[in-house]
């Protein structure tokens, strides 16, 4: 009963062990889609995360939970602060080597100092990074490390040497399911093909990239493939599948209260109706959206609500309201880097004042407009010098970096030929150490075991002597005494006459099977014939013996081999006659080619598992064929038993 009550308690804390741990997985995924948008939700989950972390001593926990704070802050464009707490989570890293996440916060970090502007300190330290990751073979690391070269690349105008860096993560990203990063990717080439006017396949990106996003239920990939689809639609004039989307980014980001994303998609959707010539509702959105944007730090996004009115008013013919919204957007364009702005903002009132015949109003904004329209040109060929410097430029630190790669590659691959044969000769030297000890303690064991089994025969020999010469000599004495007194009481001194002479046998048996007198006196072969009898007397067993050898082997085998070959037999003898219920035995010994080959057969049940090779009989015959420096083989069959014995006729020689 106890052991089911202790079953049901380990049961009942493993359940709510794994809810515990659902829970927090649950809310972990749940900071990562708060730390866009809401960042009071970030802050209560974090804090609450944070304090589950601490009681539990769970590093693992603390660093995904630093991770998502840090990127709500890197989201949220606070970038000292994202860029401390991915220092801190570096930190905890180097202490507890979670590698994935580490090295995504040093590539973070990179991102913080791309939007800070810092390009060329971010260009060195990724590129060793990349070189870094991809060595420990840290692929989702690697991924966003490569998506960042191809930002860096965009940046520089290189849009190719960005395109082949999005598409080798995008191949590994899918190599490895990782659906998200490879959403993301394909996001960022479908924009690439935006800006170079490949709508078309623009669109198949951003299709893909958003059905991805869906899949993976990430809203905040979602909001961009969508606006990015409908601004797309917008350039290829296909306005209502634009609606469409737009639409569907606005419910989104309504339900979520994704106050940017809502604002740009009322702002496009604007924009087509605008397009289709639907004023009012083209105005209405325009309204919405400034409502929202005016709630964003950022001033470009209140610029262009206020543009937009301008370009509506001034397509109605209400040129006085286009020129006030024109005016509007052209005040918060001073001291901005927004151009394309400022001209769209001087061509609307050019018009309008040409429209109210104006006409050194309109004049003044068209120059105006030719010569931020000069100066964009201007601008953008000297992005094109830019990009040719830039490519230069990334050329050149490549090549300085390739070198620098080089000459720590071949000092890496010096001091490693200086390990390998440190620990060669290490390894060599333990190796020689280790088999020197093993050949000195095996010698000892086997030294040991010879001396004793040296002992154990003396021994046998001692109570042998003992048996015969005074245990013997004494009961032969009584006997005597007793056929002397026979007269006196018949049957009584008959019958312990007879036990007398039963008990002098036995004690002869005994002395004989200790140590075995004949060997000395009578050939080897008459020996083993006797040992044999003597078996066939006490036991139900038969015996066949085959000898084939020279009629002077026997004189030229040594006293100690006869003697261990003697107990070998004996041995296999006890075995069988304990052990294998067996009826027969065979033995047969032969001579050949300088060998003597001894083998013992019988019919037993043989050898049914492994211990029984461990016996003291067993291991008595190995250490015995040790001795005699030969070798054994043993077959286990259905039939029975059959053990060989291989040895060298100069081993036996005295």
């Amino acid at each position: 009963m106890y052991r089911y009550k202790v079953t049901f308690l380990v049961i009942t804390f493993l359940s709510f062990y794994g809810l515990a741990q659902k829970i927090i997985y649950d809310s972990l995924n749940s900071l990562k889609e708060y730390v866009y948008t809401q960042p009071q939700k970030t802050q209560n989950l974090a804090l609450w995360l944070l304090d589950v972390a601490k009681k539990n001593k769970d590093v693992g926990l603390e660093q995904a939970t630093l991770f998502q704070v840090a990127n709500h802050y890197y989201f949220t464009a606070q970038y000292s602060k994202a860029d401390s707490l991915y220092q801190r989570v570096i930190e905890i890293g180097n202490r507890n080597s979670k590698d994935t996440l580490l090295n995504l916060c040093k590539v973070r970090r990179v991102y913080v100092m791309q939007t800070l502007g810092k390009w060329d300190s971010a260009y060195i330290l990724l590129h060793k990074l990349v070189i870094e990751i991809q060595k420990k073979g840290d692929t989702t690391a690697w991924i966003s490390a490569l998506n960042s070269l191809g930002l860096q690349y965009e940046h520089h105008y290189l849009q190719d040497s960005a395109l082949y860096y999005y598409r080798r993560g995008l191949k590994l990203a899918e190599k490895i399911n990782d659906e998200y990063q490879y959403a993301y990717l394909l996001n960022n080439i479908g924009l690439l093909k935006y800006q170079s006017s490949h709508y078309a396949e623009a669109e198949q990106d951003f299709k893909e990239s958003y059905q991805k996003a869906v899949k993976i239920k990430n809203m905040r990939l979602q909001t961009h493939t969508l606006n990015n689809l409908g601004i797309t639609y917008i350039a290829q004039k296909k306005l209502d599948s634009a609606i469409s989307y737009l639409n569907l980014l606005a419910k989104i980001t309504k339900r979520y209260n994704y106050v940017r994303e809502l604002g740009i998609a009322y702002h496009n959707l604007a924009r087509c109706y605008q397009d289709k010539k639907q004023f009012n509702k083209a105005l209405s959105y325009f309204d919405s959206s400034a409502s929202l944007i005016s709630l964003l730090p950022e001033k470009i996004y209140s610029i262009r609500p206020y543009n937009g009115y301008a370009s509506v008013y001034q397509e109605m013919g209400k040129y006085k309201e286009a020129i006030l919204y024109a005016e509007k957007a052209l005040s918060l364009c001073q001291n901005t880097i927004y151009i394309e702005d400022i001209i769209l903002a001087h061509q609307t009132l050019s018009l309008s004042y040409e429209a109210l015949k104006n006409y050194i109003k309109a004049l003044e904004h068209y120059k105006a407009y030719k010569k931020y329209s000069d100066s964009l040109t201007v601008l953008n060929k000297q992005k094109l010098i830019a990009e040719y410097q830039a490519q230069y430029q990334v050329e050149k630190k490549e090549k300085e970096i390739q070198k620098l790669e080089k000459e720590k590659q071949k000092q890496h691959f010096k001091n490693q030929i200086a390990l390998l044969f440190i620990s060669f000769v290490g390894i060599c030297s333990i190796g020689v150490i280790y088999l020197y000890y093993s050949r000195h303690k095996r010698k000892m064991r086997e030294k040991y075991a010879q001396q004793l089994t040296l002992s154990i025969e003396e021994e046998r020999s001692r109570i042998a002597r003992e048996l015969h010469d005074e245990v013997g000599q004494t009961l032969s004495a009584i006997k005597n005494k007793l056929y002397i007194h026979k007269n006196e009481l018949p049957d009584f001194i008959q019958d312990t006459e007879k036990q007398l002479s039963d008990t002098i046998e036995q004690v002869r048996g005994i002395a004989q099977s200790l140590y075995p007198p004949y060997l000395r006196k009578v050939k080897f072969e008459k020996a083993i014939e006797t040992l044999l009898q003597r078996v066939r007397q006490n036991t139900d067993l038969y015996y066949t013996l085959e000898i084939d050898v020279p009629s002077d082997l026997g004189e030229l085998l040594s006293q100690e081999a006869k003697l261990h070959l003697y107990r070998i037999i004996q041995e296999c003898l006890n075995n069988t006659v304990k052990h294998a219920e067996a009826t027969a035995v065979k033995i047969s010994i032969e001579q050949k080619n300088h060998k003597l080959y001894l083998i013992y057969q019988d019919n037993g049940k043989g050898i049914s598992h492994k211990g029984q090779l461990n016996g003291m009989g067993m291991l008595s015959i190995q250490e015995r064929v040790r001795m005699l420096q030969g070798n054994m083989d043993l077959k286990n069959t259905d039939k029975g038993i059959k053990l060989q014995f291989i040895f060298n006729i100069r081993s036996l020689c005295p």
